[in-house]
């Protein structure tokens, strides 16, 4: 063989190899190019998800200082409703309190006072009827708790009505 075919020939398969991996090299370059845009396209993708992300998580930080606040301004009105619940029960057991002192204040005058003491035994219904009846509907007309709204039997204003009255047997006994 001659060299001059031999050379040919290398040059012919070296021109092949070159066109070969010529073509190879384009198709490489055009998958590379498909790769980019798609590649482009997931780092798109993935930068618009970072900021959502970003704007949510500040969201979520959002809600969550409130609910904080909202938990906090919620335990200040427990602990004041608690003082105030707090003072009110002491209110009322200094008002029980006294009440029970006033009224052993006022059993003791009454069994200290012989005078009230004697007041106290007399049976006015055994004496007379119509005096224990006007004694009854002044206290329920002093009381408020739904006595008869004139005075005297009926409602009119009758015997018993008027506390400066005369006429009245109750008037220099009872007094207002």
């Amino acid at each position: 063989m001659s060299p001059t075919l031999i050379a040919g020939g290398v040059a012919a398969g070296a021109f092949l190899l070159v066109g070969l991996q010529t073509v190879r090299l384009g198709h490489a370059q055009e998958a590379i190019g498909a790769l980019e845009v798609k590649v482009s396209f997931q780092v798109a993708q993935t930068e618009e998800a970072v900021g959502v992300n970003v704007k949510l998580n500040g969201t979520v930080d959002e809600i969550a200082g409130k609910l904080a606040d909202v938990i906090e301004s919620r335990r200040l009105e427990r602990e004041q409703r608690d003082r105030a619940i707090a003072a009110r029960d002491e209110d009322l057991a200094a008002a029980r309190e006294a009440a029970r002192r006033l009224e052993g204040e006022r059993d003791a005058l009454f069994r200290d006072d012989l005078g009230c003491a004697e007041m106290g035994a007399i049976r006015v219904d055994l004496s007379c009827g119509l005096i224990a009846v006007q004694l009854r509907e002044r206290s329920d007309r002093g009381s408020g708790d739904g006595g008869t709204d004139g005075g005297g039997p009926g409602g009119s204003d009758g015997p018993g009505a008027d506390p400066d009255d005369p006429a009245d047997p109750l008037s220099a006994t009872v007094q207002r």
